[in-house]
């Protein structure tokens, strides 16, 4: 080691008596475990087979079959809060994590079902469909010879000429009445993905009235057309009025008008860390994209994902996709237009108790000081979230209809409040220091890594009183601390008072870190903080 390295790791070291309990490197709140016990049965089972399987984190697992969950409930019913807070049950996610998460193969495991039903839907109304399309056309061509007929009957004049242009105006109107009445009800199309704004509100002004974006790359909406930087205010401002459940009127030169009336629409996206920023510098936070939807930020499980023979049979999965057809197969609340008009489901006394009590525990920590005093977005949107999710999760158990119950109302409670928890972390670890992060990383390493693992003759780098050299951690240790800079800073951190996660002792020549043997026997994760 450098004379350099030599003078911080001395200067820093403190005496190591009575190995004193560990204190918290941050106060960034804990990465508590997701509450999938508070899903309906038939979702619960689902996502247990499919993470066992497909090994995603389970909040990844959560979210896919949450919003997919989402795209078959939304058409059947909205939510009533009280007598005046009504709101569809869309539901918006957006995960971070690196590419190779496998949302991919999650997603698919979820959409099956909807997937199977939608291609059976287009194979069985495409002849009846591409048959109105052709008679709409040939009204149109009717359309356009009266039209231009009625044209050169004005440019010539004269009474003869007028009867006769009377005559082509009232024919013009007739087929105008039958074009009205042609109205060709749309195929089924219930994913997007690479769209721009304008593509999204053109198909979904005259399609199918329920629909989301599912991607499990992110990059793919926030790096196409819709995000670029002249757009990207216009994505979020259109996603956010379809999460609303708003009617969206657009009148383009090129595009003409487009009413989006009565669509329900989800959204469930996959982006990594550095588009996450993207998002948010774009005006993610500023528009209220984010605070609509249910973040979350996973620890990786990559380096444990060994290989699994696949499941002969999924019978929780294969139950779900079926519920999933079901559900999809009930004919949709519409008016003559298409339009969706969904039934209210209202929430029962005992419900809506429960909701005001979560609407004001998570009011009061809005504050300053409070709990959520940095996610007050978030926070402003988590109770609406709470009665969205209880109302899908009840239309999936029970089906469309009647009042929510409190057990519905409490699992949605459960798994919001766990996304506003997980957003407040989110956004504290993206102000955090350096130093702090690379304190946490190093603790983290110590703590559960570096003792399995071992040098090339085969002997541990962590001998059995939890001490390796400095030397080995730049050799082994995470890739951002393998700098002696960040390092000595993460070890500075890491003996602090009050904290005492390692010390730095010296053994004759050899100079050691020793992690706290509280620590060790514990098993704390990074995540802990503690």
């Amino acid at each position: 080691m450098g004379t350099e390295e030599k003078s911080i790791l001395d200067v820093t070291a403190s005496s190591w008596i009575g190995a004193p309990k560990p204190g918290q490197i941050s106060t960034a709140p804990t990465n508590e475990p997701y509450p999938i016990d508070a899903f309906p049965e038939i979702a619960r089972d689902a996502a247990s087979e499919v993470h066992e399987y497909v090994k995603a984190p389970i909040p990844m697992v959560a979210c896919s079959a949450l919003t997919q969950m989402a795209l078959v409930a939304q058409g059947l019913s909205d939510v009533a809060r009280d007598n005046r807070l009504t709101s569809p049950c869309s539901l918006f996610s957006v995960v971070t994590a690196q590419s190779g998460e496998r949302k991919t193969a999650v997603d698919g495991s979820f959409s099956q079902g909807i997937r199977q039903w939608e291609s059976e839907q287009r194979e069985e109304q495409l002849p009846r469909y591409r048959r109105g399309k052709a008679m709409q056309a040939a009204l149109n061509e009717r359309r356009q010879a009266r039209i231009k007929k009625i044209g050169a009957l004005e440019a010539k004049g004269g009474p003869e000429m007028e009867l006769e242009r009377k005559e082509h105006e009232s024919r013009l109107m007739d087929l105008e009445d039958q074009a009205t009445q042609l109205f060709i009800d749309p195929i089924p199309h219930l994913y997007y993905e690479d769209t721009t704004t304008e593509g999204l509100i053109k198909s979904l002004g005259s399609g199918y009235p329920t629909a989301m974006i599912n991607s499990s790359e992110g990059g793919v909406i926030l790096g196409g057309h819709s995000m670029k930087d002249e757009n990207a205010l216009q994505f979020l401002a259109v996603a956010n009025k379809l999460w609303d459940g708003d009617t969206i009127k657009q009148t383009r030169k090129q595009a003409g008008a487009i009413d989006v009336i009565g669509r329900r629409f989800s959204l469930s996206i996959q982006i990594q860390p550095d588009f996450f920023e993207k998002i948010t510098e774009k005006g993610g936070r500023g528009s209220g994209f984010l605070a609509r939807s249910l973040l979350a930020s996973p620890e990786s499980l990559m380096g444990t994902r060994f290989y699994t023979v696949p499941p002969t049979h999924m019978p929780g999965l294969d139950r779900f996709n079926l519920r999933s057809r079901e559900l999809l197969s009930l004919p949709l609340p519409v008016n003559d237009r298409y339009e969706l008009k969904p039934p209210t489901m209202k929430l029962s006394k005992p419900a809506h108790n429960a909701w005001v009590d979560y609407y004001n525990s998570v009011e009061k920590e809005l504050g300053v000081y409070g709990e959520y005093e940095l996610v007050k977005d978030v926070g402003s949107k988590s109770a609406e979230n709470a009665a969205r999710i209880a109302c899908v999760f009840q239309v999936w158990a029970e089906g469309a209809g009647g009042k929510i119950t409190i057990d519905h109302m409490m699992s949605g409670i459960a798994v919001a409040g766990w996304h506003l928890t997980e957003a407040a972390r989110i956004f504290f670890d993206a102000n955090k220091l350096q130093e702090i992060s690379d304190a946490e990383l190093m603790s983290h390493w110590l703590i559960s890594h570096a003792a399995t693992l071992t040098r090339k003759e085969g002997t541990p780098i962590m001998d059995e009183q939890g001490r390796v050299s400095p030397a080995e951690i730049l050799r082994y240790g995470p890739h951002q601390l393998r700098n002696q800079q960040r390092r000595d800073q993460a070890f500075i951190e890491l003996m602090a008072d009050g904290i005492n996660h390692i010390r730095y002792i010296k053994e004759g020549k050899r100079k050691l870190v020793q992690v706290n043997p509280w620590l060790l026997n514990k098993g704390i994760s990074k995540n802990s903080n503690t």
